[in-house]
């Protein structure tokens, strides 16, 4: 073989391999490019599920958030007493009541404290599946109301009277029971020997049944 060819036979396998260098980047560069769009549709495709899922949640809290006020305005028209006198605490505004007691009553954090406490023991006897309660405390601390709804319709109230025996016992505190292991019902009961009482009672009245959330 001359030296004439053994040029051109290089050069034609030059040709060859920077074609075929040419094609397998390019080909590369095909399959890079479906990769990236796949993953950019995946992940808008995720962003828009998302979006999508979380508008259904926040439409149905609103709805939830609708039934319970909803349920609420039912209450109110079947209690008799004198919203002036009274503050009324939901789920919607406990929290900043129990941090600033002092900004919506003018009671002694002892007064507070027992009144607290007697509420979440009416809220435990709630029966199962009624509506989150509202909650009625009279401004000089002589009364309190928690009221709720059945999941049949009925609505239930526990009113509790409250006083405070100003006549301090000088016996030291003793629990009268001793098989006591709630923290609330202890401190109930401290608070009993020093002056402070409850009476509840339980009421019912017809209401209209809970709406169904879809």
């Amino acid at each position: 073989m001359n030296k004439k060819k053994v040029l051109i036979l290089i050069g034609v396998l030059t040709i060859l391999m920077t074609s075929l260098s040419v094609f397998a980047y390019s080909k590369q560069n095909i399959y890079t490019g479906l990769y990236n769009h796949y993953e950019n549709s995946k992940a808008k495709k995720m962003q828009n599920e998302t979006k999508e899922l979380t508008t259904k949640r926040v439409d149905k809290l609103e709805k939830v958030k609708n039934r319970i006020e909803d349920s609420w305005k039912n209450i109110e028209k079947n209690i008799s007493i004198d919203k002036n006198e009274y503050i009324t605490v939901t789920l919607f505004n406990s929290k900043d009541l129990y941090r600033n007691p002092e900004e919506y009553l003018n009671l002694s954090k002892e007064h507070f404290s027992y009144i607290s406490h007697v509420i979440q023991l009416n809220k435990r006897k709630l029966p199962k599946g009624s509506i989150i309660p509202i909650v009625y405390i009279k401004k000089d601390g002589t009364k309190v109301i928690v009221a709720s709804k059945k999941a049949d319709g009925t609505n239930i109230y526990y009113k509790s009277d409250i006083k405070k025996n100003n006549i301090k016992s000088d016996k030291p505190y003793e629990s009268k029971t001793e098989n006591i292991t709630d923290p609330k019902k202890q401190f109930i009961e401290y608070m009993n020997h020093k002056g402070w009482s409850n009476v509840t009672t339980e009421e019912e009245s017809k209401g209209t049944p809970i709406k169904k959330v879809d």
